[in-house]
C-alpha cells in the first residue's frame, strides 16, 4: 500500500548567523512624536498617536526589511543605574549573533564590537549600520570603549548630562587622544 510520509522541512545545511535587532523604546518613540510635531496624527477620538504609529512603523519596517531571527524592545521605567552614577558597562554577546541596537542615542556606541552594532535612524529616512570602525572614525576615538570617556568630559544633552565645565565636542575629543581615558587624565 502506498503512504503519505510527510517531509519535514529541509534547513539550509550552510549556518545562517541569527541577526538580534534590539529596539531602545523610548528613543525612538521620542523621536517618532517629534517627527509628526507639526502634522500630529489625531485618532478618531481625538487623542495623539503620532508616537505609537511611528514606532509601530519603525517596528514593522524593521521586521519586514531587516528579517531579524530575534528580537527585543527595551523600556527603560523608573530609575536606571544612571541615576546612582556613571559606571562603565560592557555588553557580554553570545558569539555567532549579529546584534544590531536600533537607536538614535550614541552614548550605544559603548557597545559596539565586532557581532554588535548600533542601528541608528536617520533624518530624512534609512538607517546607518555602526561598527567598531564607524563608531572609531565618528568620534576620532581608538576603541568604541572610549565613548564613555568622551562623554562623560562633553556632556550628552540627550541625557540631560552636562560634562565638564568648558568641555565641549572638540576639547573632549583632543583630551581622549592624548590620555585615552579620564583616568589617565
Amino acid at each position: 500500500p502506498h503512504h503519505n510520509t510527510i517531509t519535514p522541512p529541509q534547513h539550509n545545511t550552510i549556518t545562517s548567523m541569527n541577526k538580534l535587532f534590539l529596539l531602545d523604546a523610548y528613543a525612538l518613540i521620542y523621536r517618532a512624536y517629534y517627527a509628526f510635531i507639526k502634522n500630529p496624527r489625531i485618532n478618531s477620538k481625538g487623542m495623539n498617536t503620532s508616537a505609537v504609529m511611528g514606532f509601530v512603523n519603525t517596528l514593522n519596517e524593521i521586521l519586514t526589511k531587516e528579517q531579524p531571527t530575534h528580537i527585543g524592545v527595551a523600556f527603560d521605567h523608573g530609575k536606571t543605574f544612571r541615576d546612582e552614577a556613571f559606571p562603565a558597562y560592557k555588553a557580554q554577546r553570545e558569539a555567532g549573533v549579529q546584534t544590531y541596537m536600533l537607536t538614535p542615542d550614541k552614548d550605544y556606541g559603548q557597545l559596539v564590537r565586532d557581532n554588535v552594532f548600533i542601528f541608528r535612524p536617520r533624518h530624512g529616512g534609512g538607517y546607518e549600520t555602526m561598527g567598531p570602525k564607524e563608531v572609531c572614525e565618528k568620534y576620532e576615538l581608538d576603541s568604541p570603549t572610549q565613548v564613555i570617556d568622551l562623554l562623560a568630559l562633553m556632556g550628552d544633552s540627550a541625557d540631560n548630562f552636562p560634562g565638564c565645565p568648558g568641555v565641549g565636542p572638540k576639547t573632549a575629543t583632543k583630551l581622549i587622544a592624548e590620555f585615552g581615558s579620564i583616568d589617565s587624565i
